[in-house]
């Protein structure tokens, strides 16, 4: 299972309720599979609210570019 599930955008942050359907859905989908007991804290919305649309491309962008003027390819 991954650590987290965040989930964002316009639809989770104008529905309150979706995220714990999304919890429901995924314990009832998991059965207990692995033992890794309540789903509470895998199902989350991104810790940066609603700046997390324009942070998040401007955080990649900085990991591939070392110096002005250097690039780094995405791919590996």
């Amino acid at each position: 299972l991954p650590q987290r599930i965040m989930i964002g955008g316009g639809v989770p942050n104008g529905q309150p309720q979706m995220l714990a359907m999304v919890r429901d859905h995924l314990a009832n989908s998991l059965a207990d599979y692995g033992n890794r007991g309540p789903v509470n804290h895998l199902v989350v919305p991104p810790a940066l609210g609603a700046r997390a649309g324009w942070l998040g491309p401007l955080a990649l962008a900085a990991t591939i570019i070392d110096e002005p003027g250097q690039r780094r390819s995405l791919q590996k």
